[in-house]
């Protein structure tokens, strides 16, 4: 696996945490410390974590695919 390929995952693993994470504290403790309850039910609150996987599935299987060349080559915008 290359560097910059390797950096990209991980940028998607950590924003996906970050995203599911901050999802998770403003909608379900910040509102139970405040007001006694979450905005949404517990059940509702652990989905936010299956957007992880979700997000970091076919950022890394896209680059997979096109190491072994199941995909047609990248072209690039104005080239011949």
């Amino acid at each position: 696996m290359t560097e910059p390929i390797a950096r990209q995952r991980l940028r998607y693993v950590i924003a996906s945490l970050l995203g599911a994470l901050t999802i998770y504290v403003a909608v379900g403790q910040v509102p139970d410390v405040l007001v006694g309850h979450p905005l949404v039910g517990e059940d509702v609150l652990q989905l936010t974590f299956v957007v992880c996987p979700l997000v970091v599935w076919p950022a890394c299987f896209r680059s997979l695919l096109r190491g072994v060349g199941l995909r047609g080559p990248r072209v690039r915008a104005g080239a011949a």
